[in-house]
């Protein structure tokens, strides 16, 4: 028998949840990632701990802006391999003294994955970390720039 009895409140964890997608869910992605060429396909961190990421696409490279505040640049390795781009690094855990009541911010290991498109130059990328913002720019070939052409 149905009851409408309330349903006691329960505070949310403090922890992010973790998200590992099923792999029939990640082929499906991969899929429609092909047939529609959406850039970048993202790679789910383990733990759920995903910092805000902006891509911009000029028209002579994919610039990713990723925030990695408090994270040293000694904590952060990029790779391009192939047509993926890879960023791992590490959030150490923060000194400080007293009871922590309440944690807002992740500590621990992290991975961004990227599937680049066909028209990069993997060999070109240049990353650099300032204020806490992480900027790669992976240029695109030369064949894929637009160029003016004369007319005559």
């Amino acid at each position: 028998m149905a009851t409408n009895a309330p349903v006691p409140y329960r505070a949310p964890e403090l922890r992010p949840a973790s998200f590992a997608p099923l792999p029939a869910h990640r082929s499906l992605l991969r899929e429609m990632d092909r047939l529609f060429g959406a850039w970048p396909a993202l790679d789910v961190d383990p733990d759920g701990r995903l910092a805000p990421v902006d891509l911009r696409e000029t028209d002579e490279a994919y610039v990713l802006e990723i925030d990695l505040h408090g994270v040293d640049k000694a904590d952060v390795a990029v790779e391009v391999m192939d047509r993926t781009l890879t960023v791992r690094g590490q959030r150490r855990e923060p000194e400080g003294t007293g009871l922590l009541r309440r944690r807002g911010r992740a500590a621990g290991e992290f991975r961004y994955t990227w599937s680049l498109p066909a028209d990069v130059d993997g060999d070109g990328a240049q990353a650099g970390l300032d204020r806490g913002v992480l900027t790669i720019q992976v240029p695109k070939s030369e064949r894929s720039r637009p160029r003016t052409i004369a007319i005559s």
